[in-house]
């Protein structure tokens, strides 16, 4: 049997769109809040900071309720004084990552018109 270049086009495009409903129920699950499925709001992702630690996760504090703290790596990450801080300058957002000039200090971008640090854990997160 053979099967018409129209048909294995078709196929082919039903097969890319399961393939991202699958990839797009990856990164909800990523995105969900532990702390959501106990009866507990997550912590913004600015709130790091860690008062009670148990089975379930890191809590924190938010508005005076208890709250789940969602990634504690980007916290770590956060938290972390950047190494262009040291030298006088800020470090990039996460989303910044290609480097526009490399010295023995590390990797720098250009960021709001002004120099800054490439976090490389930050841009691995």
């Amino acid at each position: 049997m053979k099967l018409s270049p129209i048909f294995i086009i078709l196929f082919g495009l039903v097969n890319i769109a399961f393939a991202e409903d699958e990839n797009q129920d990856e990164k909800n699950e990523v995105k969900e809040c532990w702390a959501e499925k106990i009866g507990y709001p997550c912590c913004p992702e600015d709130n790091c900071r860690v008062f009670y630690v148990n089975d379930n996760g890191s809590w924190g504090f938010e508005n005076f309720k208890w709250c789940g703290i969602k990634d504690t790596e980007i916290c770590k990450i956060k938290n972390k004084k950047c190494w262009a801080e040291e030298l006088g300058y800020k470090c990039c957002p996460p989303n910044i990552c290609t480097a526009t000039y490399t010295d023995d200090s590390g990797d720098w971008a250009h960021y709001n018109d002004e120099w800054c640090g490439i976090d490389s854990e930050a841009c691995k997160a």
